[in-house]
């Protein structure tokens, strides 16, 4: 039980700062995160980050599944620093809005950057990375065969 106040604030990871139009659970989500601490603020409440598409208006409320996450909340930077990608990866003629996301301009640019980096995956992953992918696909069966089917 809370026995004194405390308070927090709602905000979408696709609403933070991004150079990539939209945010993501990168090096901005860190920065919010040690603001909020700075602040007093207890709580961050989202709003769910399950992969959504443009017939629902890409609202977090009509995800395409309750247990996937959306890739493009993926941070192209944190791949970067990974080693999945190279700053010369992130490279882009593409003129982000700072103030909306506009899906189509993003989901074009993340899913070469993503793909980039799983490539690299594939080249260069170590034995023990590919018992844990292993790993997480058979404890995530139950869902994860289905949807990857759907979103084939």
């Amino acid at each position: 039980m809370i026995k004194e106040r405390n308070g927090g604030v709602l905000l979408h990871i696709s609403s933070l700062p991004s150079k990539f139009g939209i945010g993501d659970l990168g090096p901005e989500a860190y920065k919010f995160a040690d603001f909020m601490d700075e602040a007093g603020l207890q709580w961050w409440q989202l709003l769910p980050l399950n992969p959504v598409e443009s017939g629902s208006g890409y609202s977090p409320y009509s995800g395409l599944s309750a247990f996937a996450g959306y890739p493009m909340l993926i941070s192209p930077e944190l791949l970067v620093k990974d080693g999945y990608l190279t700053e010369d990866d992130l490279a882009t003629d593409t003129k982000f809005d700072a103030d909306n996301i506009n899906y189509d301009q993003v989901i074009t640019f993340k899913v070469v950057v993503l793909d980039k980096a799983f490539q690299h995956y594939l080249k260069h992953s170590s034995p023990a990375q590919e018992i844990a992918f292993e790993d997480f696909c058979m404890t995530h069966k139950h869902w994860l065969d289905d949807f990857a089917l759907y979103m084939l």
